[in-house]
């Protein structure tokens, strides 16, 4: 993993861990004591959680789905293929 890509998952996790859920919350822990410490927690815990799910999903599904997709070969394959194509016409 480069230094690079490591800076664009957390950038997404910051950008991620301003959503209207975090917000309220946030606004919840402004009003009690102590507000600055407990924003800061709130914070940094939203945003490791969300750069630690971002990065192991990253790296982990995407390789594992990479492995199976990457030279699908025999009827198996194929008939899987239609079938997740019916049902995704299905699914509409």
């Amino acid at each position: 993993m480069t230094v690079g890509f490591a800076l664009f998952i957390a950038g997404v996790g910051l950008v991620d861990s301003l959503n209207p859920a975090t917000i309220a919350v946030a606004v919840v822990l402004a009003t009690t004591e102590r507000p600055l410490w407990r924003l800061a927690g709130y914070t940094a815990g939203i945003f490791a959680v969300y750069f630690l799910g971002g990065l192991i999903l990253t790296l982990g599904p995407s390789q594992l789905i990479r492995t199976a997709t990457s030279h699908p070969s025999g009827l198996g394959f194929d008939i899987g293929f239609i079938v997740a194509g019916l049902v995704a016409f299905g699914t509409k």
